[in-house]
C-alpha cells in the first residue's frame, strides 16, 4: 500500500474528514497529493537534472502546433490559442456531463460562493500536480530514451487509463483522458515547457471543483 493510501484509510484522516471544515480538509487532501510530485522534484534536483530537463519551465508558447491526424489546421497556428480553444471545448463537456449527472445544486451555489477561490486554489494544485507527475517528469525520463512518439503515446495511454473512475468516468472517460494526455504531452514536447498542458489542465478542472467544492457534490 502506498504513502497517501495508507494515511487516507487510517482512522486520524477519517476524523478528520469528518470533522474538519470543508475548506480545509480539501486544501489538505490536495496537499497531501502533492506529495509524490514533491518527491519526483527532489529526485530530480538531486541527481543534478535542470528544470528544462522535465518541462518545469513556461516554454515557448507561441511556438507552432505541430501537424498530426489528431490536430491539424489550415496554417500554423500558436500552440496558446489552440491550447485556449481545446480548454473551452473541455471544461464545457465536463460542464455538460456534471449536469447530467448531478444536476445544478443552484441552492448550494449561491450558499457556498464564497468557496470559489477554494475551488480555484485546488484546481490549480491538483493541474500541477497531475501534469508534473503523470506528464512532464516521465516525458523528461522517457523521451531520451525511446522517442518523442513512443513516449508521447505511453504516457497518454497510462494518463486515460487512470481517469476511468474520473469526470468525466468509464470507457467515454478514457477515451477523452486519454486524448487530453495525447494533447498535453504534445504541447510539453513542441513548446519545451509547462504552461500550455497546465492552463489547459487548470481551465479543464475548474468547473469540477466548483461543483465539489462549491456545489457540494
Amino acid at each position: 500500500m502506498g504513502l497517501i493510501p495508507f494515511i487516507r484509510s487510517s482512522e486520524i484522516w477519517a476524523t478528520w474528514m469528518t470533522e474538519a471544515p470543508l475548506v480545509l480538509y480539501e486544501i489538505t487532501l490536495h496537499l497531501l497529493r502533492l506529495t509524490p510530485a514533491m518527491v519526483i522534484l527532489s529526485f530530480l534536483f538531486i541527481t543534478h537534472r535542470k528544470r528544462q530537463d522535465f518541462y518545469l519551465v513556461k516554454g515557448e508558447i507561441h511556438a507552432f502546433v505541430g501537424q498530426s491526424r489528431l490536430v491539424s489546421t489550415k496554417k500554423p497556428e500558436p500552440w496558446i490559442k489552440i491550447a485556449l480553444i481545446f480548454a473551452t471545448i473541455f471544461a464545457t463537456v465536463t460542464v455538460l456531463f456534471l449536469f447530467g449527472a448531478y444536476g445544478v445544486p443552484w441552492r448550494a451555489f449561491a450558499q457556498n460562493w464564497f468557496l470559489i477561490p477554494v475551488a480555484l486554489l485546488v484546481a490549480t494544485m491538483n493541474a500541477f500536480n497531475e501534469e508534473f507527475t503523470l506528464r512532464a517528469a516521465p516525458l523528461g525520463e522517457l523521451e531520451p530514451l525511446i522517442g518523442k512518439s513512443t513516449s508521447l503515446v505511453a504516457t497518454a495511454v497510462y494518463f486515460g487509463l487512470g481517469h476511468y473512475y474520473g469526470v468525466p468516468n468509464g470507457v467515454i472517460g478514457v477515451l477523452l483522458s486519454g486524448f487530453l494526455g495525447w494533447l498535453l504531452g504534445k504541447s510539453m514536447l513542441e513548446t519545451r515547457g509547462f504552461f500550455v498542458a497546465w492552463l489547459v489542465h487548470f481551465i479543464t478542472d475548474i468547473p469540477i471543483f466548483l461543483f465539489f467544492i462549491v456545489g457540494g457534490i
